[in-house]
């Protein structure tokens, strides 16, 4: 029997749920969609989750979405995102101290007051002959995604897990060709506060594949100490609700994944 998925997207105006079905393929068996309640979720954290137990657990009830294996994917400019490089080490769980015990110098939060995760993008071998791992990780305040965790217990919610949205995607669904385009969205996100950002935003909005973000990131400088300022960096809307406006022509093709360019953000282009 296959096993049933549900991914979250929740933000400030809307919650978004897609059903999958696996089993040793991905089906997609279910979109739904409601109206956030105002308030309850800002700049992607729960400011009432009482409130967000309650939006959720109406929204389940009346979309008839099943309330195990629930997957949320955030997006918050209090998540950190960094790539580093482990050397000398094959057993996952000695990779997985590895990786938290990097952390502690990668990353400006303390680890007591953190959630780790991690993906290896790749493996090597360096020039001693030493097996190396590349690996993408990501980091976020705990009480963030505890948050998160207590209105979907209160709502009678089963979660998986909490993820960076590409990797929920990815895990739920998958699909890289999908996960990236979530990933693209954010690259701003992902990239602002960050010397040399601005360039390496353009290759990321751009990535097709895992191969290509690891293409896309293998220019950055890790030496480069993780700003603190950029965790407070103010990202997306910060001015209450306004008027969308699309580029010129951008719904003529429903099927074309492109993202905006940049020029889209240009008050004169009407994006």
């Amino acid at each position: 029997m296959a096993k049933k998925v549900v991914g979250l997207k929740l933000g400030a105006s809307r919650l978004n749920a897609a059903c999958v079905a696996v089993n040793g393929s991905t089906e997609l068996v279910q979109l739904a969609g409601s109206p956030m309640p105002s308030g309850v979720i800002a700049g992607g954290e729960v400011r009432e989750v009482e409130a967000l137990a309650e939006a959720l657990k109406g929204f389940f009830g009346k979309h008839k979405l099943p309330k195990r294996n629930v997957r949320i994917g955030l997006a918050n400019n209090r998540i950190g995102v960094r790539t580093i490089e482990v050397s000398g080490i094959e057993d996952p769980k000695q990779l997985a101290n590895a990786v938290r015990f990097r952390a502690q110098e990668a990353l400006p939060i303390p680890i007591d007051e953190a959630v780790l995760d991690f993906q290896t993008l790749g493996e090597g071998v360096a020039s001693d002959g030493t097996p190396t791992k590349r690996v993408l990780l990501v980091v976020a305040y705990r009480d963030l995604v505890h948050n998160y965790g207590e209105a979907c217990r209160l709502a009678g919610l089963r979660l998986l897990g909490v993820d960076l949205e590409a990797f929920a995607l990815l895990r739920a669904q998958a699909q890289e060709a999908a996960a990236l385009r979530a990933f693209r969205r954010h690259s701003s996100w992902y990239t602002k506060g960050f010397r040399g950002g601005a360039p390496l935003r353009d290759r990321l909005m751009r990535v097709e594949s895992l191969a290509g973000l690891e293409a896309a990131l293998a220019d950055v400088d890790r030496s480069h100490p993780f700003p603190p300022d950029a965790m407070r960096v103010p990202r997306g809307k910060t001015a209450g609700r306004q008027k969308v406006a699309l580029p010129e022509g951008y719904l003529e093709d429903l099927d074309d994944a492109t993202p905006p360019s940049p020029l889209a953000e240009v008050a004169e282009s009407g994006g």
